[in-house]
């Protein structure tokens, strides 16, 4: 993705093409004729690798569904709780992801007086589905830059009852056609300023990065894969970074998830608020950039056979 992306930024400046570079598409995903090398472009390369990475897992573009599952809104649901079970992975969010969907029941449920009250002093799930008597969800909210003003839907938490062994928690991210033509030109427009700063003379990289990260907020709260998007969109924020030669010194935190971090934050902003104690205090130019030395990626590995070679490859002791 790196030095995809590299080459196409060095094409721009070289070329003065105004922010564009033509592909042809035959690898495209979303378009297949000739076309302006886009944000959906980039992503392409992650999701080849992802979906080779792991030949059982359905890593699929959800407009690619067929229509009628993408009609009705295919969404992608990662549970916290599952009646009695605790879900390792994702349950330490559940202490953020409680008390969000307990503001947002303010805001989205409508509630009487009396609920106001019953919602103030919930404490679990059963607390919540008593105060709706039916399975229900609220919608994260996720502000727009490309239309100031607007407030995009971004992920659903739902709370649904079992019939003998307590609730599901959830969250779910619906896949609708008017959900994917706002994101889509989300991401189109956060791509475009990206590339905008890094084909300056001097890019800025404070700038480079609170856009690199803007650009994955909006890819984690659209979760465009069926399955994947999580490691998608974190490969997308190393990638672009070091496209400008800038290197993340220290290791991801402890706990820390930054897809889920993304869909529970309004805004780009406060992602960035978020990751500055991690990516912003650990990042640093690099003199020597790897991309200068290592062989072209894609030439390299053209063919699904040399990808899978190189995925199973065991170094010798």
């Amino acid at each position: 993705m790196a030095q995809t992306v590299q080459r196409v930024w060095r094409v721009m400046r070289k070329q003065d093409t105004g922010g564009s570079i033509m592909v042809t598409g035959r690898a495209s995903s979303g378009c297949r004729t000739s076309h302006v090398f886009g944000w959906r472009d980039m992503f392409d390369i992650a999701v080849k690798w992802r979906q080779a990475s792991e030949p059982n897992d359905p890593v699929w573009w959800v407009d690619l569904l067929n229509q009628e599952t993408f009609t009705e809104g295919f969404g992608s649901q990662t549970p916290m709780i599952l009646g009695q079970c605790h879900v390792v992975r994702y349950y330490p969010y559940w202490k953020k992801a409680f008390p969000l969907m307990k503001d947002l029941m303010k805001d989205q449920c409508t509630p009487s007086p009396a609920q106001l009250e019953q919602i103030k002093e919930a404490k679990t799930p059963h607390d919540l589905y008593a105060i709706r008597s039916h399975d229900f969800y609220v919608a994260t909210p996720c502000h727009s830059q490309a239309v100031p003003g607007r407030i995009m839907e971004g992920t659903r938490l739902t709370v649904q009852k079992k019939t003998r062994y307590g609730y599901t928690c959830s969250i779910r991210t619906p896949g609708t056609p008017a959900r994917w033509k706002q994101f889509d030109q989300e991401m189109a427009h956060a791509w475009e300023k990206l590339c905008e700063e890094a084909v300056r003379a001097n890019p800025d990289p404070r700038a480079m990065y609170e856009l690199s990260a803007t650009l994955a907020y909006y890819w984690y709260n659209f979760m465009p894969l069926s399955r994947g998007s999580a490691a998608c969109g974190l490969l997308s924020l190393h990638a672009v970074l070091l496209a400008m030669d800038l290197q993340i010194d220290r290791p991801i935190p402890a706990g820390l998830q930054v897809d889920w971090e993304a869909i529970f934050l309004p805004t780009p902003r406060d992602f960035i608020a978020m990751l500055d104690d991690w990516v912003g205090s650990s990042l640093h130019h690099i003199d020597s950039s790897p991309l200068n030395s290592l062989p072209n990626v894609s030439e390299t590995f053209s063919t699904l056979r040399s990808i899978l070679e190189i995925l199973n490859y065991e170094k010798s002791l």
